[in-house]
């Protein structure tokens, strides 16, 4: 099959080591011939024309030492797009496919009309080598791409942990990796970047010859940083910081009065560490939060870069800081050694830098030492309530460590792990306020998650323990936090959580983590206008946290504001890529702005990609079915529905309420309105779902309003 484009072979070119395509066992394919095969079923669903693929399943293709390569491989490297495989063996110079393949696309591409930059139809210029990386590639090799390349823009296929480095598989699960990734979303990013450069190649305006960089990134938070790099320089400056701006609240990175801090990297030989790099990273992060004299970055956006070998002046310029804090742990003996620096991103150059070398003790001054070093380095000016949360409460050095651990396990949302750890810190330090803070948090987050909302006991247990933490640190923003959570999510007191969220602001203004929890609250209760304000703080805090980008997409489709609601949900697809939720997001919008037909078109793309259809799908699709007058298919999605009600399926009765609402029969909408669970969350978006509106006047909606405690708000 030729190429899409005239005068060329193929379209796509995979060049690979054997070494790489092995195939473990009789039953089984090698590595690259499983992705060759995965990759052709996602491109035949993703692009239009027919893409033609040459890849090479005998590694020599029968070319010979005799032979001539440069005449054999001269028609097959005639292609758009070169895709070699990175592994820990592809850069050896002296290899068949570096120098034959590799080196040989390079100096062709550059020869012909197109040349090795296209510019794509966003604006964005992308290289025709979309490299994949199945291994970290070490020093040298990175070098030795990036002579030829430059900075390696990627799509990666790695499973990540400690001590492991080897090839992600179609069998990995995304909560087993920790960096959240799974094969079936990288293989469509690759077939989407290929889609971006068929339709760029067809356009005589895409050859570029600027030396700019690929626009393709290698997994999520790549994602997320090359996007955050185009789109929030565009978008997030003209329009958050803008308001920003306008209302004196932050400063820009023209300053040195804004900072990053990376987790600190773990080179110990076991990598037993980690707990310790993150949680001085974020203990540093806690410490500066609330000076208002300081722009820093949120940790979201900091922890991005977590294992990742890029220049910090690149790193500063997607986060839009002027400093950034990074350091690393190393183990000699019964010593570590930590290592701080500060460095100013314009050049490059190390401001402030100490090593220390501790038997495992003094982690508080070392923390403390570094945070007020920023301070005096950055001259900055605290007032004596910044000052006193600059200093963090010490502690014994055994229930430190241990809550950092905790801190670890909680920051993965692995809430038992992390209560159990919180527990002993409890045990051996009574009075550590910050282990009872996220001792609350833990066992209310529980609660939430097994729907446990009717176990007094335990939600007494937690109560007390936040109310015991804000006793003991009234300036700790972690225990209003879990207040405010505990009173929201479980008592459904919204006057007291309001108070709550209120005040964890108030000790710590610069969290987008308290603010975008907030702005979820009041998105349910209705105070747009507040939660406009506050996501776009958090978001200017933190360009690279979902939960901005999604409560304003929320609120702009609660509001009836389609577009805005489009916008965002662009943004929240460009920056975190395409999903499962994404697609439910875009089948509630469809609904609303009346593209039913559609509406069908993606349920049925998902079913038959093998997801099995949430209850909201379900009842966006019988109620678009409804709408175009095929009643009998909405009625058969309805028994779907009911099924699952019957099963147990927490989120059915609202979402069965919502299709019957649809069809104006409301006795049947409140039959199951009347059934969600009043102690869960099943009922939060009720007060704003635009999918009642007709029924809002009735008594039994203003009961089950009233009921849940939304007329006291």
């Amino acid at each position: 099959m030729p190429s899409v484009i005239e005068g060329y072979a193929y379209d796509i070119f995979i060049s690979y080591r054997q070494k790489d395509n092995i195939v473990p066992d009789k039953d089984s394919n090698g590595w690259v011939s499983e992705f060759v095969s995965r990759l052709k079923k996602e491109i035949q669903t993703t692009i239009k024309e027919d893409i033609s693929i040459y890849f090479d399943e005998n590694s020599y293709d029968g070319i010979l030492a005799t032979h001539d390569v440069d005449e054999s491989l001269k028609d097959k490297l005639k292609c758009l797009i070169f895709i070699p495989i990175l592994s820990q063996t592809y850069c050896d110079p002296n290899s068949f496919a570096w120098k034959n393949e590799f080196l040989v696309f390079k100096k062709l591409c550059s020869e012909d009309i197109l040349g090795m930059k296209v510019k794509l139809q966003n604006g964005n210029v992308s290289s025709r080598i979309l490299p994949v990386c199945i291994h970290d590639l070490d020093g040298a090799d990175r070098q030795t791409v990036e002579k030829e390349i430059g900075p390696i823009r990627s799509v990666d296929f790695i499973f990540r942990s400690p001590g492991v480095n080897r090839p992600l598989t179609p069998a990995d699960r995304r909560e087993d990796s920790p960096s959240k990734i799974i094969y079936k979303d990288q293989i469509n990013k690759v077939a989407n970047a290929v889609k971006e450069i068929v339709k760029a190649t067809k356009d005589p305006g895409a050859v570029v010859n600027e030396q700019h960089t690929a626009t393709l990134s290698s997994n999520t938070f790549k994602d997320k940083r090359i996007k955050i790099g185009v789109i929030a320089c565009v978008a997030l400056i003209v329009l958050v910081a803008v308001f920003y701006f306008a209302t004196n609240k932050a400063t820009t990175a023209s300053t040195n009065k804004s900072i990053a801090v990376l987790p600190f990297a773990d080179m110990t030989a076991d990598h037993e560490f980690e707990y310790l790099g993150d949680g001085i990273a974020e203990e540093i992060i806690n410490s500066l939060t609330s000076i208002r004299d300081l722009r820093i970055v949120g940790r979201t956006s900091s922890f991005q870069f977590k294992g990742e070998k890029l220049d910090l002046r690149e790193i500063g310029r997607k986060l839009n800081v002027a400093t950034i804090l990074e350091g690393s742990i190393r183990q000699s003996g019964n010593k570590l050694r930590i290592t701080a620096q500060l460095i100013l991103v314009n050049d490059n150059s190390h401001i402030w830098s100490k090593q220390y070398n501790v038997e495992q003790t003094d982690f508080f001054k070392i923390q403390d030492n570094i945070a007020a070093n920023i301070v005096e380095t950055l001259s900055l000016t605290l007032s004596s309530f910044e000052q006193s949360r600059l200093i963090k409460k010490g502690t014994s050095e055994e229930a430190y460590m241990l809550y950092l651990k905790g801190l670890f396990q909680y920051k993965r949302e692995n809430w038992q792990p992390a209560s159990d750890i919180f527990q002993q810190v409890v045990t051996i330090d009574s009075l550590y306020a910050p282990a009872i803070a996220h001792l609350a948090l833990s066992k209310a987050w529980i609660i939430i998650r097994n729907r446990d909302f009717t176990n007094i006991l335990k939600t007494d247990q937690a109560i007390r323990l936040s109310e015991k933490a804000t006793a003991i640190d009234p300036t700790l923003p972690e225990a209003y936090s879990a207040r405010a959570l505990i009173a929201w999510a479980i008592q459904h007191d919204y006057v007291k959580a309001r108070t709550y969220f209120e005040k964890s602001l108030e000790v710590d203004p610069g969290s987008a983590l308290i603010k975008n929890r907030y702005c979820y609250f009041l998105t349910w209760m209705g105070d747009f206008d507040k939660v406009t304000k506050l996501a776009n703080e958090a978001m200017y805090i933190d360009p690279a946290d979902y939960n901005s980008y999604n409560v304003l997409y929320l609120v702009s489709l609660y509001s009836n504001k389609l577009q805005e609601a489009r916008r965002y949900l662009k943004e929240l697809n460009n920056i975190f890529g395409i999903n499962h939720a994404s697609v439910s997001r875009d089948i509630e919008l469809r609904f609303y702005e009346g593209d039913f037909k559609r509406i069908n078109h993606l349920c049925d793309s998902l079913v038959n990609a093998g997801e099995k259809l949430t209850a909201s799908d379900l009842s966006y699709n019988s109620m678009a079915y409804f709408a175009l007058n095929k009643r009998e298919v909405s009625d058969k999605l309805i028994q779907t529905l009911i099924r699952d009600e019957n099963a147990k399926n927490h989120d059915t009765h609202y979402n069965t309420a919502r299709a019957f609402a649809f069809r104006n029969q409301v006795d049947s909408c409140f039959s199951h309105l009347f059934k969600v669970d009043r102690m869960g969350m099943g009922l939060n978006p009720l007060k704003v779902d635009p999918a009642f509106n007709d029924i809002r006047s009735d008594s039994r909606y203003v009961q089950i309003l009233n009921d849940r405690g939304f007329d006291r708000y």
